[in-house]
């Protein structure tokens, strides 16, 4: 349970500073020069996303695997 809360903490967290970035993009009045910036920096974000999304997912997977190895 606490591992479903994390996780959705952190897409949530995610969705709120891509949600930022977009607004911030979209008051610029020369979104040329931005738009590989946000895009950079999206990447970035999307990656330690994902990076810990993992942990968590392997965190899980030891917890399953020593449970049902004692069991």
């Amino acid at each position: 349970m606490l591992a479903e809360q994390k996780s959705i903490a952190l897409i949530r967290k995610f969705n709120s500073e891509k949600k930022h970035s977009l607004n911030e993009l979209e008051e610029l009045e020369d979104k040329s020069m931005q738009i590989d910036d946000y895009e950079n920096s999206l990447m970035d974000k999307i990656a330690d996303l994902e990076d810990d999304l993992m942990n968590i997912e392997m965190l899980l997977q030891e917890a399953l695997n020593e449970a049902t190895g004692n069991f």
